[in-house]
């Protein structure tokens, strides 16, 4: 497992990797009927959907930007609620927005307030995860549901 390969090669230091936190998250929240969105490609998304699928994940809905993946850090925050926003569908129990290059963590607390329901993106669950892992379980405002369990 590359989770192992990672922890070996650093020391032994409490490790994960985005896909593992993603689904700790999802986990955590109960959710496992989702809404994704992502800044890749339409074959990518397919590869992540199937990834999700395997992990016991339903995606009932996804959006996605482009043909060819490029650079995402450089899509506006209004890029990035459009696609968030456009992804959702009632039925979801969670948005879930992949992409550790994307600029998305401001928008985080504003989409759950709009849609009633958590959102999920792949830096702050990669952050939320590894202060799990050092033990760290302070209650974190502004960031998210996810934060506060």
């Amino acid at each position: 497992m590359i989770i192992e390969k990672m922890r070996e090669r650093n020391g032994n230091l409490p490790t994960t990797t985005t896909s593992t936190a993603v689904l700790d998250a999802l986990k955590v929240l109960g959710a496992k009927r989702i809404s994704l969105a992502t800044p890749y490609s339409e074959e990518l998304v397919k590869l992540q959907e199937q990834f999700l699928e395997g992990s016991g994940v339903e995606v009932l809905h996804k959006t996605w930007l482009r043909e060819k993946t490029v650079e995402d850090s450089d899509l506006s925050p209004d890029d990035v609620y459009r696609l968030a926003a456009g992804a959702n569908v009632p039925e979801s129990e969670a948005i879930y927005i992949s992409c550790v290059n994307m600029h998305a963590i401001d928008l985080i607390e504003r989409l759950e307030k709009e849609f009633d329901k958590p959102v999920i993106t792949s830096n702050q669950a990669t952050m939320w995860r590894l202060l799990r892992l050092s033990h760290i379980k302070d209650e974190i405002k502004g960031y998210g549901r996810l934060f506060q369990v």
